[in-house]
């Protein structure tokens, strides 16, 4: 089918400009999916679909103790989740967004919206899967993760979160999640909030198939070879930026490998351009579609301008959902809809002006051009330059999170995949 575009943009409401705090004593207690969690979290819902305009700086909409009581529900739920999740068509699939905010609501404008408070969203109809890379670079990461994680705990598998490269502290700490969090929410609860989203992230899916036919990932299959290698890979699970097994091989690849510049480059090679993973060439996607019996593969993780490009004679696609990316990239962002009949849509809004200025002014100061690299670290070493001011920021906040009433997140860092055993 031919690509849609979208024209209509989100108008901001007027009664937005109120700077509302969620503040309910009843979202605080421990899992237990109560009518109150529910009503606060469609409250959330609502205000971030149909009434949000971009906050004074410094300020957020929530308070720390909702936030954290957020991200335990959501972990609670996703912990029950398999690294591999099956999906039913229809679905809706998300690329990259990177804290760009209003894209996602745009896209929510243009081609529906999960938003059930009202009666006119299509959550009901279809399913939404996102692949990763929801922080970083944007202005308003803080704004898409509440958004996305309140849709996961209210709608739970109609809402699937995959996990992306920038999902992980040690690379959000450099490209502007951790100093929204501080910026907007103080130092000491912003390191705890920022710690505490990535503790979800390191139990996020990091991969789904829909209708046992269309494999959908953020970075690409890199040397990972068949579905049961996904399956095996436990949780919770941090990037090996130099892995020293299979395991640890498929996690980087999975987050971070790239396809080749053309469908005229064969096989597996170094992955220069980032400096980490590898690039793979068309006959290396044909050869897992056919190993695995898929049709498909439906990627993120690079800017494309068109917002999609097939790639491997049609049996892979990169979707990338952030317009004008960091200011400078005048693409177009897309999403794909997957029908009953597994019948695939690219789906496109085009950068606007006013969009484009809003969003450039929005880009956290430092971020440089993509593509993204690694963290550096000596070879050899699989924990990298920011794990000791994790492990000291985690440490830090130990007290502040029992006075919080959550369990803090587990120490450590630069750890990798547990090869074999299921799930958890």
């Amino acid at each position: 089918p031919e690509p849609m575009s979208g024209k209509e943009l989100m108008g901001p409401n007027a009664n937005a400009l109120k700077r509302t705090r969620f503040i309910n004593p009843d979202f605080m207690k421990k899992p237990g999916r109560t009518s109150h969690d529910q009503r606060f979290t469609l409250k959330v819902i609502k205000y971030l679909l149909t009434e949000w305009t971009p906050p004074p700086r410094h300020s957020y909409f929530l308070s720390t103790k909702a936030l954290m009581s957020l991200c335990q529900q959501v972990l609670h739920r996703v912990k029950k989740e398999k690294t591999l999740v099956e999906i039913k068509a229809p679905c809706k699939v998300f690329g990259d967004i990177h804290g760009q905010f209003f894209d996602l609501l745009e896209f929510f404008a243009a081609f529906g919206s999960p938003d059930d408070t009202s009666g006119e969203g299509d959550i009901k109809k279809i399913n939404y899967l996102f692949l990763g890379d929801y922080v970083d670079r944007g202005k308003f990461s803080l704004e898409v993760i509440t958004l996305l994680l309140a849709l996961k705990l209210q709608y739970g598998p109609r809402i699937t979160l995959l996990r992306g490269n920038h999902e992980a502290a040690d690379t959000n700490i450099i490209y502007g999640f951790q100093e929204e969090c501080i910026e907007r929410l103080g130092k000491d609860d912003g390191e705890m909030v920022w710690l505490e989203f990535n503790q979800v992230f390191e139990h996020l899916p990091l991969a789904a198939v829909v209708e046992e036919r269309i494999l959908c990932i953020h970075g690409g299959i890199g040397r990972v070879e068949t579905l049961d290698e996904i399956k095996r890979i436990t949780r919770p699970v941090s990037i090996c930026l130099h892995p020293k097994n299979r395991a640890d091989r498929a996690v980087t690849d999975l987050l971070w490998s790239d396809p080749t510049q053309g469908d005229g480059e064969k096989g597996v090679k170094e992955n220069t351009s980032r400096g980490l993973s590898v690039v793979f060439g068309p006959d290396v996607v044909q050869r897992f579609c056919k190993r695995n019996d898929i049709d498909l593969i439906v990627r993120a993780h690079q800017v494309v301008e068109d917002g999609y490009e097939y790639f491997a004679n049609g049996h892979l696609i990169t979707i990338f959902s952030a317009t004008n990316y960091c200011g400078r990239g005048r693409n177009n962002g897309a999403i794909i809809e997957i029908d009953s009949d597994l019948q695939v849509t690219p789906k496109y809004i085009e950068p606007t002006i006013e969009n484009a200025n809003i969003r450039e002014a929005g880009m956290w100061a430092g971020s440089d051009a993509p593509p993204t690299s690694p963290p550096t670290i000596p070879t050899g070493d699989n924990n990298n330059n920011n794990t000791a001011a994790i492990a000291a920021a985690r440490g830090t906040m130990a007290d502040k999170y029992f006075e919080f009433g959550v369990d803090p997140p587990r120490g450590g860092g630069g750890g990798g995949a547990t090869p074999g055993g299921g799930e958890d």
